[in-house]
């Protein structure tokens, strides 16, 4: 474990800006460390007769219960299974504004005063300005992203709106993130209140480029839905 500590600490030096990926996989190396350091203490258990080399011996059945989560694990491999790429993520939140003012809100460039996520604080790309109004089909939006001083954008396009919701799809993304999802479309949906305020819904969908899927599936849900929810605040709160 401490060997390993050290050559992820030395890859997050050479890989500079990709650092966060070192960190995102780094429970995958410590959990294979750890079973494989389990499965060493029970072979010497049972080579000293602690443990009985039989099919009811801990050994076996714990190497057994390991073979799923090793083909799954073969994602992404020739010889691998293959789970659907394909994610939408959804945030739902009530803002005090009306439906109208929703809507103004959304037809102006985004607003990036409040702090981010912590999650996406742990060395994201982090948007530092935009570019762009109207609500228009055909009316395009840019996102400038910072990360390790370097700078780099991402452009929406306006394909639908109507009274109560717009849909941009991704035609642009200059970002690291391209390495980890394939961003397609991003949409917004607002719904008036019995008390006033507004109920809006910001979906993102995306295409996962990472595997294994029961590990990188859920983390990356995790992360866009965050990503979703900023977007109500910067960009759908008057």
């Amino acid at each position: 474990m401490l060997g390993l500590t050290l050559v992820l600490l030395l890859a997050v030096i050479v890989v500079g800006e990709f650092a966060i990926c070192v960190l995102m996989a780094a429970p995958i190396f410590y959990l294979a460390a750890i079973v494989e350091s389990l499965m060493h203490r029970m072979h010497e258990r049972r080579d000293t007769r602690a443990d009985r080399d039989d099919d009811g011996s801990p050994a076996r059945s714990a190497g057994l219960a390991l073979i799923p989560l090793l083909l799954l694990s073969l994602e992404g491999t020739p010889i691998g299974p293959s789970f659907d790429r394909e994610e939408k993520v959804s945030a739902v939140r009530v803002v005090d504004a009306t439906p109208a003012e929703v809507r103004e809100a959304n037809g102006r460039p985004l607003r990036y005063q409040r702090p981010l996520p912590r999650f996406l604080r742990l060395g994201f790309p982090r948007p530092v300005a935009a570019r762009g109004e109207g609500l228009s089909p055909g009316d395009r939006w840019e996102t400038t992203f910072e990360i390790e001083g370097q700078r780099m954008d991402m452009t929406l396009e306006v394909v639908d709106t109507g009274r109560d919701r717009v849909r941009y799809r991704v035609v642009r993304d200059d970002t690291p993130i391209s390495h980890w999802m394939r961003l397609n479309e991003s949409s917004v949906e607002w719904r008036a209140l019995d008390d006033g305020r507004t109920e809006v819904e910001w979906s993102i969908s995306y295409t996962r480029s990472l595997d294994p899927a029961w590990y990188f599936g859920p983390l990356q849900r995790f992360g866009v839905e965050r990503a979703a929810a900023y977007l109500v605040d910067a960009a759908a709160t008057p």
